[in-house]
């Protein structure tokens, strides 16, 4: 492994080191865009689906992984005037080591923490999917039986369906 490869491994190390022990980082990286995701679904969720017939998950995921790399990445500049100001990047170039290994430590670092945040979000949408699954199919089952037991077996959906809307009509009536 080269040289350049080695030091930029130890400064992503180092940063990811000192991102684990600031709350900061993690709740704006992985808490926030979690949030996000849990109150737009429960927001705008049933809104979307109404509109355009499909779960608005599968928009709403891209957006919150790319809102929680937007957020960890503005704390990430926010911190290089506090490393220059502090004396640490001067430090470092007074170091034998190869002046490209700060600014790609860093970004190797960032890569990172994005992609643990993006897992994090793809596992909750997938957790939801699946719930939410597994939740339409009882229902259907629910309504299936509902249908049987109020229409008896020999009778299709869409003859049921049609008998609902009459029953319904008669009771607005």
């Amino acid at each position: 492994m080269s040289t350049v490869v080695r030091q930029s491994c130890l400064q992503a190390r180092r940063l990811l080191l000192g991102w684990r022990r600031a709350p900061v980082v993690l709740i704006q990286s992985l808490i926030f865009p979690t949030f996000l995701l849990i109150v737009y679904k429960q927001v705008i969720g049933e809104s979307v689906l109404h509109l355009t017939g499909g779960n608005s998950l599968y928009g709403l995921v891209p957006m919150c992984a790319v809102a929680g790399a937007l957020f960890g990445a503005m704390g990430t500049g926010a911190a290089i005037p506090d490393e220059r100001a502090s004396g640490l990047l001067s430090r470092l170039w007074a170091l034998p080591v190869h002046r490209a290994s700060a600014l790609t430590g860093r970004l190797l670092a960032e890569g990172t923490r994005a992609l643990i945040g993006t897992m994090v979000i793809l596992n909750l949408f997938i957790g939801v999917i699946m719930n939410g699954m597994e939740e339409a199919q009882e229902e259907a089952a629910e309504q299936a039986e509902r249908n049987r037991v109020i229409h008896g077996d020999k009778r299709d959906a869409g003859e049921a369906l049609s008998d609902d809307l009459v029953t319904l009509e008669k009771q607005v009536l």
